[in-house]
This record gives C-alpha cells, structure tokens and sequence, in this order.
C-alpha cells in the first residue's frame, strides 16, 4: 500500500500530468503536402509522439491536447480554433507560414522570413522551411528502392517536379523546356534520371514532358498516383542520387533537397514561381546552397541546411517548463 502511494505522488510531483498516449500534441491535417510534412518535421524533432486530427475532430477528443499546430489560413479552421481557444484557453496553439487572421489566437507563429513580412510579439521568424529529412530517413528510404538496379557506369539524377501553385502554373510549355534541357544534359554527361512527379503536376504537363524527354531504358519514373504512406521512393531517391533537380515552384520539395547537402539545381522559368516563391529560391542562390538549372551539372559544396532545429529550440525554450517536465516524464517510464 505504501509502495502504491509513492508511484501515485510521484506521478503527480513529475509531470503534473505525465500521458504517454499521444494527445499532448495535434497536428491539424492540412491539404497542402508541404505543410502537413513541415508540422510534422517540427514535432518529430521535438522527440513528441503526436496526432493528427481535423479541427472539428478536436471536441470529440478523450483529452484537451497541450499544443496544437496548424497552417497556413483556412478560415473555417480559424474559425474552429479561435471556438476552441475560447474553451480552452490553457491549449497552445502554433501556426505555421501566417494565419492571415485572428492572429491573436495563436501562442506563436512560425514564418519563414523568405516569404512573410509579419510582424509581432507572438512572431518567430527564421531563414528556409522546416524538412522532415534526416539521415536515417535517407538510408531507411535507399533500402526501400529495389526497382533502381546497381550501374556504376551511370550517375543518378534526382528529377522532382512539382506543378501548378495558388498563384502560378506549371505549364505543359514548362514541361517541355524541362524536357528539353533534361535531353542536353544527357548528351553532356553519363546519366540516368529518377524522375518523380506530385499530386499538382498537371496531366497536361506531364504529357508533355514525356513527349519530349529522350527516356531511356535506365531511367525510372515514379508516378505520384503510385506512391502510398508505406512506398514513398522520395527519401531513397534523395539517398541514392549524386545530383538533385527541383522545380522551384515547391519550397518543401527545394527544402528537403538542401537539407542533403548534394548539388541541388532548380528550374524556375519565368511565370512559373509566385513571387514568395521567387525570393525563397534567390534567397537560396545568393546563400550557395541553390544553383539554376543548365545543360552540364557540376558538383559543389555547401552545408546541410534545415530550418527544423531552430524552430524546434525556439517551441522548447519558449515553453520550458512543459519540455522539462516532459523530459522528466520519459525518463521516470523508461
């Protein structure tokens, strides 16, 4: 009985509320890839484990979460939040690349100082977009790519094509022009490409890529149609490929690139960026990171970049008391 009394009255001194079920944390399912990876890419890095709900989902919980993450400006889910917020005021919640209203709601608000100007006592900037690569993710996802045959002869080309944007398109005339500098960069050099598109890659353009791209036996598409949560060949074709081509109009996908530290070069035609998009890809030129595409790749170097861990060690010194007692928590269960 003793024993029992010192486990309750320990559990209450160390966490307050020390749950391992998950429900501190809340991601708010964004419809948007990028956005859903880089919530996830934050709270991974905070070593939480985490749900991930949509904002009416959130009533319905067994328990209030500690902190939620969300992006972006829906209005119906500002809405939702803003309701939530007023139940529940000791929730936490962190938005992420600006809320565009009810700012007040929100305990912080992650942006990304390329693409927002905003401003305020609840605002963190920091430099790039938060990516979910890592290097054991990069190895897990090589292990996983069994269709690309070993060609020691050949040197990999990560090809990533993203498509049309809020406020942009990628265009079938796009397409062909990637196409057509794809085709002189294999007269130049021994390459095999890995090309893989998104889910905003229109079927126009992707028709049109391939009616000129000069497609050999060694190459390999992956289909974004095909890809599922459990065979995503993203992470492996990142691992295994020497050089990495990106279309600008895609900050994750030029994220999760630099985040490699690989030569990574990026095709942005005119009209195909907004213009957020422009000054995130001339931020990168001028840092040494990016370079544009062109008919031969070269190798250079510059270092790993991902904004992920700065914004992880601002949520954490911003609310210590819940991180240090979180801590406190994993080691008294394990």
């Amino acid at each position: 009985m003793q024993l029992m009394m010192i486990f309750f009255i320990s559990v209450v001194i160390i966490g307050g509320a020390c749950r391992a079920d998950g429900h501190d944390f809340v991601i708010i399912k964004s419809h948007l890839t990028g956005e859903m990876n880089s919530m996830i890419s934050i709270v991974e890095n905070l070593e939480q484990p985490y749900a991930i709900a949509e904002t009416t989902e959130l009533w319905s919980r067994d328990e209030v979460p500690r902190f939620i993450f969300h992006a972006l400006g829906n209005e119906d889910e500002i809405k939702e939040l803003s309701e939530y917020k007023r139940n529940y005021p000791n929730v936490k919640i962190i938005n992420l690349h600006d809320p565009l209203s009810k700012y007040e709601i929100f305990d912080l608000i992650l942006k990304s100082n390329q693409i927002s100007n905003l401003r305020g006592s609840n605002v963190f900037g920091y430099d790039g977009i938060p990516s979910q690569v890592t290097p054991e993710k990069l190895k897990k996802g090589a292990s996983l790519l069994t269709l690309i045959p070993e060609n020691p002869s050949v040197e990999n080309v990560a090809v990533l094509i993203g498509g049309d944007a809020k406020g942009s398109q990628f265009t079938s005339q796009h397409a062909i022009l990637l196409a057509r500098n794809l085709n002189k960069i294999r007269k130049n050099q021994n390459v095999r490409f890995l090309i893989a598109d998104s889910r905003r890659t229109s079927a126009h353009a992707r028709k049109s890529f391939f009616s000129v791209f000069d497609e050999k036996d060694l190459d390999i598409f992956f289909p974004w149609e095909k890809v599922t949560p459990n065979a995503n060949p993203f992470f492996g074709i990142l691992e295994v490929s020497k050089y990495l081509i990106v279309t600008g109009d895609s900050m994750s996908m030029i994220s999760d690139c630099i985040s490699t530290g690989k030569p990574t070069f990026v095709y942005a035609p005119d009209g195909s960026l907004e213009e957020r998009h422009k000054r995130f890809v001339l931020s990168h030129f001028k840092s040494g990171r990016l370079k544009p595409l062109a008919s031969t790749l070269e190798v250079y170097k510059y270092s790993p970049f991902n904004a992920v861990k700065t914004i992880a060690s601002k949520i954490v010194n911003k609310y210590r008391n819940y991180f240090s007692r979180s801590l406190q928590c994993k080691q008294f269960y394990w």
